[in-house]
Order: C-alpha cells, then structure tokens, then sequence
C-alpha cells in the first residue's frame, strides 16, 4: 500500500526522550512496511530538545522540525504539524515516552477498517489517582455536552485521515476536542481504540490538574457548531426560556392582584418583583431574535463556497461529454 504516515509530536522540554522515541518509531514503521514522515514540533523548550531533533535528523532524513520561540500550547503547536504534514494519515503522540509508539499500527488498522478518525483509550493509565479522577469528570462532562461517547477525549494518541486533520482549526486548549470537533462539526467517523498507556521515564507532566478551559471550549465549540449555519433559528428556539419566564411570572402577577389583595410590604414588594421579572423575558426574547437575525447577516459572507468545500470528503464530477459515461473522482484536500 503507497501512503504516506505523518507522524506529529508536539514536544515541550523532552530532550531526554526524542532519541528513544525515534529508534522506536523507526523500528515500528519499518517493520510495518509503511512509509513515515516524522514531525517535531518544539514549542519553546528550553533543553535542547530541537538539537536533539536534529541529530536525530542527521541520520535519518524522514525526521524533521519546526521550532517556537516561546511556548504558545499545544493547540498550536499540532496546528503547525497539520499545516506541514503531508501524509494520507496523521499520527498525533506526546513525546514523553507515555504514548507506545509500537500501538501505531493499531490505530492505523482502524482506520483501514473505514473510520475517520481514531481516538486512543489509555488502558491501565500510569498517571496519578488524582489525574485520572479529573480526567473521568472531564470526559463525561465533555460527553453529556456533546452527545458524544469517548472515554478517554484527553488521549493526545490519535490517528486521522488528511481530509480530517487539515480541516481542523485548533485554539486555546481545544486540542482536547479533536474527536468531537471532527464527529460534531464535520460528521466524520470516530472510533476509538485501547492503547498501552506506559509510565513516564524522564520528567513530570506539564498539563494542569484542572482542566476548567477544557469545559469552556467545548461549550464554545458546541456554540459555534449551533450557530454557524442557522443562527437566527438558534437564538429564537432560546427565547422560549425567557417567554415562558414572562408568562409565568406575568400569570403569578395576575393571581397576586386578584386573590391576594393586600397592602402590605410583602405584597408590594413581591408584586413588584413578578411585574419586573415578566417585563425582563418580554424585553430579553425579541432582543435574542435580533441578534440571531444579525448573526444570521453578518455570517452570510462567511457561509459560502469555503466552508462547503470544507464539509465535502470527496466528489465525483460529471464529465461534460454526455456520451462519456466515465466520472472523475476528486478527494478534497
């Protein structure tokens, strides 16, 4: 099979590992008889890791690097790898040994099965009770604001076809919600596989404990997955919460006015209340249908021939000769 693997390691102060891993990647690709690209994605380590990278390159061309100044996360630096790999598949993995790369070809397998998209599951995971109790909760907070079912979503260890990994657009921390943006956003297929999940030779992670952006960008990517297309029907089912609002409180106005007549504090200030409460869902709703129908004008520019091309994995093009009953297949980039 003619293809070509491209293997991204976003690395932050691992000079104690690039060489091992590399021996070993080399070892698992060339014994799987596939032909690999391995990419180094030095975001601002301080250790010599890049020199590390590049004597590893002195010897084997196929090992390449890109280099940050200063550390900008992960999110970017596998933004960087995506722009410069040039493979059929990507192979995303942490450089600290932590990720086997002998697993490669299993996740490899899946996709050759036909999935788009493969998630590695850390079985017997070699971190921390503590890290792995915060992992739990993030994945199933994660699934429940999804709709998804990943049980590992912060696995760095993921393999994913060209047409998945160059529409990605990565920022903050959403390099966690890789299978989530590639299953909700653009409807690939996502799996999962487990993977040996080994102990840390070298270090200690640099990942925080608490994960709170985590859960704000997958409350920002499901957002944005509402709101691309359809704005103004978003915002308008949502004012229903603040329409049901103004009648109930309008309708409990109403029954303080005409049963409970009385004039005391209580009464007026709860009259009050309920009156102000209702004028707020009346003034909120038709404020969100605005908004909605602006966000609907303004991202009409934006929802044209570039994001289509975007949600298209492959076309078969008419030929212009009707007696021509061959077609032309195209695979979008």
């Amino acid at each position: 099979m003619s293809r070509l693997i491209s293997i991204i390691v976003p690395v932050f102060n691992e000079a104690q590992s690039v060489s091992e891993l590399c021996a070993r990647i080399r070892a698992t690709m060339d014994r799987a008889e596939e032909q690999f690209e391995l990419l180094f994605v030095d975001d601002g380590s301080t250790d010599g890791t890049a020199e590390a990278a590049l004597r590893e390159r002195t010897s084997d061309p196929r090992v390449g690097l890109i280099r940050h100044q200063k550390n900008h996360g992960k999110s970017i630096a596998l933004m960087q790898g995506f722009q410069a790999a040039r493979g059929d598949i990507a192979v995303t993995m942490d450089g600290d040994l932590q990720d086997v790369p002998e697993e490669i070809p299993s996740l490899v397998a899946a996709i050759d099965e036909g999935y788009d998209l493969v998630n590695g599951c850390r079985a017997r995971r070699q971190d921390a009770f503590s890290r792995r109790a915060v992992s739990w909760v993030y994945n199933r907070l994660t699934n429940m604001m999804s709709g998804q079912d990943i049980h590992d979503i912060n696995c760095g260890f993921k393999a994913m076809r060209r047409a998945v990994y160059k529409r990605l657009e990565l920022r903050g921390d959403m390099h966690r919600l890789i299978p989530i943006l590639a299953g909700v956003t653009f409807g690939f297929r996502v799996t999962e596989v487990a993977v040996v999940h080994a102990q840390r030779k070298h270090g200690t992670s640099r990942y925080r404990l608490l994960r709170h952006r985590g859960l704000l960008d997958v409350v920002s990517v499901m957002a944005c997955s509402a709101t691309r297309w359809r704005p103004f029907h978003v915002f308008v089912e949502c004012s229903v919460v603040p329409l049901l609002m103004a009648v109930v409180l309008g309708v409990s106005w109403l029954l303080l006015q005409t049963v409970w007549q009385n004039d005391g504090v209580i009464h007026s200030v709860t009259s009050t209340l309920l009156l102000v409460g209702a004028a707020c869902g009346l003034f909120i709703a038709p404020v969100m249908w605005l908004i909605g129908l602006l966000m609907e004008v303004l991202l009409a520019p934006l929802q044209g021939a570039q994001w289509y091309d975007r949600l298209i994995v492959d076309r078969v093009e008419p030929r212009a000769e009707a007696s021509d009953a061959g077609t032309e297949l195209r695979v979008a980039a």
